[in-house]
């Protein structure tokens, strides 16, 4: 039952820091974070976005890619009481500072490797936000114009934020922008309410435990990766970023990082299928695992089930609006090629959370 004081998105990574600190929460490469070490991190940088804003900031964008920054970053926001908005480097700039002046962040959080793009982002906009720097000293940020910049000093040196300012249900946890495809990026809110009751129906639904280990196949502005991310989180397991070069041939990553949880969108494992890497038995840790953000071919799900055959295969669907995934389709490996439909494995039925909410 979510209380009150739990109803925040990310309430778990807190709760996890004070129960098993020493427990990892996230890994990046061959970098291990604990739940103390990210909680108290999120929090330090928690502290300066509030005193940056001076009170509750509403919206922080996050301009980092699979680093200390893009994920903490995201923890961040959320302890400050604003939303996260996530922002890809890989985009074209013009995409990303339409996203930044309809989003019209109080601060932005920059890893090293974004930071060359930013001076472009900034041009223009009507009000420039605070900029933190988590892994740079602004000798080296280069030229930002009169922007407030935040270093990888003052993040050190900051007392964590102990008091978190509250959030209500009906309140922004993140914004996502849609592809744009039809025109200009539109920004999709969720709110802390609705990805709640997402979580707590999914968590019945797998019963993650703190013994699980997920991937991070998504880039964060793909809202599959609040899953992945909060998920873990949510119940003391380990979210673990993959390169994207290792979703070209995941098994050693597998092996060596005991992944129990796999999730991504289904061209990943179309793509291994075709390349004959998709062997019976080579992914016997998982036992979860998922797709959704296109359909499902019968080979793939087919070829997948008997790669992992300890695992059960699940189809998702769902547009960003209706928070994630709406509905999902248990692949039986019997039965199941009977029910596709054009050869594709059906989206399936609403999930309890699209039922309750």
């Amino acid at each position: 039952m979510t209380t009150a004081s739990d109803i925040r998105l990310g309430a778990g990574l807190l709760k996890h820091a004070l129960v098993q600190p020493d427990r990892t929460a996230l890994t990046l490469g061959h970098r291990a974070y604990s739940y103390a070490e990210a909680a108290t991190t999120a929090r330090r940088w928690a502290a300066l976005l509030v005193e940056a804003a001076d009170g509750r900031p509403a919206r922080v964008g996050v301009f980092a890619h699979r680093s200390e920054a893009s994920y903490l970053g995201v923890a961040a926001a959320l302890c400050a009481g604003a939303a996260f908005v996530p922002l890809n480097r890989r985009f074209p700039a013009e995409r990303t500072r339409s996203m930044l002046e309809s989003a019209d962040v109080d601060a932005i959080v920059v890893d090293a490797a974004s930071l060359p793009g930013l001076t472009d982002l900034l041009r223009g906009l009507p009000r420039k936000p605070v900029v933190l720097l988590p892994d740079v000293e602004r000798a080296q940020a280069g030229e930002l114009g009169d922007v407030r910049v935040l270093d990888a000093r003052d993040l050190a040196a900051a007392t964590p934020l102990e008091e978190l300012p509250p959030v209500a249900p009906d309140d922004i946890a993140y914004l996502l922008f849609t592809s744009g495809s039809t025109g200009a990026p539109k920004g999709v809110p969720v709110t802390h309410g609705n990805v709640r009751a997402f979580l707590d129906a999914n968590q019945e639904r797998y019963r993650l435990t703190p013994e699980d280990r997920l991937t991070q196949t998504f880039d964060q502005t793909f809202d599959l990766s609040v899953f992945d991310l909060f998920m873990a989180w949510e119940n003391g397991a380990r979210v673990c970023s993959m390169d994207p070069i290792e979703l070209l041939s995941p098994f050693k990553y597998l092996e060596r990082n005991e992944i129990t949880v796999w999730f991504s969108v289904p061209s990943v494992a179309a793509v291994l299928r075709r390349r004959g890497v998709l062997r019976p038995g080579t992914m016997p840790t998982l036992r979860w695992s998922l797709f959704c953000g296109e359909a499902l071919p019968r080979e793939t799900a087919e070829a997948w089930q008997a790669a992992a055959p300890r695992s059960v295969v699940e189809n998702l669907y769902g547009p960003t609006e209706l928070t994630i995934a709406c509905t999902v389709h248990r692949w039986d490996p019997v039965t199941g090629p009977a029910g596709c439909v054009h050869d594709n494995v059906p989206i399936g039925r609403p999930t309890r959370a699209c039922i309750r909410w």
